[in-house]
């Protein structure tokens, strides 16, 4: 939190116990719960993420940007959030918030200003704008339908990969699903559930008790990503910055 620019006392050695007292005041105002003594790199993507914005608090900052700060977050973690943003608000806090969840632009937000393909297209007040206008405004173009029919499952389509056993740990439940030639499989679950450690156990990248898995019906054993890579499976990871 104070990397780069520590607090020193009157010899210039580092003050920690001041620096500690410092953070542990922002994060009572945050009403986050974190233990000082941990390695950021041992922290949850959320809790990071928390510790970003204590760190911009601790310079003083008037203008806070959050990236999608609620894509890896619980519900009750981003009402924490946005508890934490209208206080911020309050206090003369200018707040850039990034989104791709609608909902949570209308709940949070002021104003709203669109961007696509990289040009600004507009900007409006949020009382001001229903959502069907605002996906106009993204797209380009009206939405006649928002959740259009979904197109019949083939069931002769082929079985491009199939997870026969997926076992994080040992004495854990196992998983299996099948992935058909045309399809979208969605896994969902809170965070710490265990649906990224089960894509990184078929890729290699995360070490299971059990993992036995099938690409294009052969049974294949990937070692890292980069094998996966050759397969034909790519993955855009939870974390892009740290894992990417």
């Amino acid at each position: 939190m104070f990397l780069a620019r520590e607090m020193r006392g009157p010899l210039g050695l580092l003050d920690r116990k001041a620096m500690r007292v410092r953070a542990q005041a922002i994060l009572r105002r945050l009403e986050v719960d974190l233990p000082l003594d941990v390695p950021i790199a041992r922290l949850s993507v959320a809790e990071q993420q928390f510790v970003e914005i204590a760190k911009a608090l601790s310079l003083d900052a008037r203008i806070l940007v959050l990236d999608e700060p609620t894509a890896t977050l619980t519900p009750s973690e981003t009402e924490h959030l946005f508890k934490v943003m209208r206080e911020l608000r309050a206090a003369g806090v200018a707040i850039v918030f990034i989104s791709h969840h609608l909902d949570e632009i209308f709940e949070i937000c002021d104003r709203i200003t669109v961007l696509r393909d990289g040009e600004y297209v507009g900007s409006t007040d949020v009382a001001d704008v229903t959502i069907d206008r605002l996906v106009e405004m993204m797209v380009g173009r009206r939405i006649e339908n928002s959740f259009p029919p979904k197109p019949a499952r083939d069931p002769a389509a082929p079985v491009v990969l199939e997870a026969v056993e997926v076992q994080l740990r040992r004495g854990g439940p196992v998983s299996s699903f099948q992935l058909r030639a045309g399809e979208i499989l969605g896994f969902a679950g809170l965070v710490g559930s265990g649906r990224t450690e089960t894509v990184l156990s078929i890729l290699g990248e995360y070490p299971a008790a059990r993992c036995k898995i099938r690409v294009d019906g052969a049974e294949a054993r990937l070692r890292d990503p980069a094998d996966g890579l050759a397969r034909g499976i790519g993955l855009l990871p939870e974390s892009r910055k740290e894992q990417g």
